[in-house]
């Protein structure tokens, strides 16, 4: 595992304490979202009724793409492509366990100002390649921005949470 400095983890401390709480309505909102993706499904599911976790803490989507789809947004990150990378390995992988990911953060930027990131990562077989974060002031904006990547927009993404942060 790898040291933090004493820096490094006040600053992860005092972002998970700004984490917010999801409201009902965005779970609904999410799960409105997810069912707009082609070939996707999420953590949020109607259960009587009512929106509810499968994990109980975030939202995230897992929509499944193509080995081409893959490949042209692993070369748009600027990810390496050469025979020492992975990048063969996940054009080989299955169809059926190929897929991209978001995770969703709903974070308190000040008293009364929300803001949304979303970690994007490729997976394939038994992998996880984190691609970057990227940061919406609404849900909305949040998902949009997803699309955007989706369609190989990968100057939206942000190489941690902390930079997605920082940006305008």
């Amino acid at each position: 595992m790898e040291d933090y400095s004493p820096a490094q983890m006040r600053a992860v401390e005092q972002f998970t304490r700004r984490i917010a709480q999801f409201s009902k309505k965005d779970l609904n909102d999410a799960e409105l979202a997810i069912a707009g993706l082609d070939d996707a499904y999420g953590s949020v599911i109607p259960i009587m009724g009512q929106r509810r976790m499968q994990d109980g803490r975030q939202p995230w989507v897992l929509q499944k793409v193509s080995s081409e789809e893959m490949g042209a947004l692993w070369r748009c990150a600027g990810m390496p492509t050469g025979p020492e990378s992975d990048y063969q390995a996940m054009l080989d992988a299955d169809n059926e366990y190929r897929c991209v990911r978001m995770d969703l953060i709903k974070y308190k930027a000040s008293l009364f100002s929300r803001t949304w990131l979303g970690t994007i990562a490729l997976m394939y077989g038994d992998v996880k390649v984190i691609l970057g974060t990227i940061r919406g002031s609404t849900q909305t904006d949040l998902w949009l921005k997803y699309r955007r990547v989706l369609d190989y927009d990968t100057n939206l993404l942000h190489d941690s949470v902390f930079d997605a942060l920082r940006a305008v």
